[in-house]
């Protein structure tokens, strides 16, 4: 069990670090008045971009033998600061996807808003917790429960966004999400993954 643990921690490791890697994406430079120059192309690279560009969760091209899995996602319902106005979902999916990545292939996928009050991962099993939680901005946390093929193992995902000092400056864009792997393991038998 401790080798899994332990196989998990450094493959969720080297994901995000591969996915921090991969979202950076082309280096945008500021010109002149703050607005975005293209990054000169390296040769024989790809061309030049004005700014990032995202990566949905639909242009990663399935293998054909893998079916899609089935996700839900809930946003929080607000209102929010302006700089996470807009569908979290999208990026909070493919934090979590990273996340999972060592343990197996996906069947099932329930992210939530807010974190994981609290600390209980497995919430309705036990007597309700009570404590002092710090203070978070609507939107900042999500949570994420992911099902595997084949496995009665769920993984509990934790995800946050490290955001600006202040959220209501002009042009502060949502932050890319972390998502903590916290556990995987066969869940309670009273718990029922929403």
């Amino acid at each position: 069990m401790h080798r899994r643990k332990l196989a998990v921690m450094l493959g969720s490791a080297i994901v995000l670090a591969v996915l921090a890697l991969a979202l950076a994406g082309p280096m945008t430079q500021l010109g002149p008045m703050g607005s975005p120059e293209a990054t000169p192309a390296r040769p024989g690279g790809p061309e030049p971009t004005s700014g990032p560009s995202p990566v949905a969760p639909s242009q990663a091209a399935p293998s054909p033998a893998a079916p899609s899995p089935v996700v839900r996602c809930t946003a929080e319902p607000g209102p929010l600061p302006p700089v996470l106005a807009g569908d979290p979902c999208p990026d909070a999916e493919l934090a979590v996807v990273a996340a999972v990545a060592p343990v197996g292939p996906i069947a099932r996928m329930v992210i939530e808003p807010g974190p994981f009050y609290c600390n209980v991962v497995w919430p309705g099993v036990a007597t309700p917790v009570v404590c002092s939680m710090f203070s978070i901005a609507p939107g900042q946390y999500m949570h994420a429960w992911v099902a595997f093929d084949g496995s009665d193992e769920i993984a509990a995902v934790m995800l946050g966004l490290n955001l600006p000092d202040n959220l209501f400056a002009p042009g502060a864009t949502r932050p890319p999400w972390s998502a903590t792997l916290v556990v995987v393991e066969v869940p309670p038998a009273a718990w029922v993954m929403p």
